[in-house]
């Protein structure tokens, strides 16, 4: 189980590192100019794994770049896990339809 706990934790920081917007160019704020597309970022309060500072940092970087970004926050007691439920999932449906439309 050890083990196994082990390989996991270490792909995750894996994927945690490859989440560096800087990688590839020279600098973080040009990973940044280079996001074009609709974006929608969310926040949590309560998600000690992604910290909603971060994504309000993310936020006011790319604002100047690209104007269909948007932050909305969603509050529940799950943290970082409230993407697996269900009136999360209702809850993001028009969130991402008033993005795509």
């Amino acid at each position: 189980y050890i083990e196994i706990y082990f390989h996991q934790q270490l792909t995750l920081y894996r994927c945690l590192d490859t989440m560096d917007l800087g990688l590839g160019r020279n600098s973080y704020i040009d990973g940044v100019k280079a996001i074009k597309a609709k974006t929608l970022l969310i926040a949590s309060k309560d998600d000690i794994l992604t910290n909603p500072q971060e994504l309000e940092m993310l936020y006011q970087d790319m604002k100047p770049h690209n104007p269909n970004v948007s932050l909305k926050y969603y509050s529940s007691i799950y943290g970082h896990d409230v993407f697996f439920t269900k009136p999360f999932i209702d809850w993001l449906y028009p969130q991402i339809q008033s993005i795509v439309n």
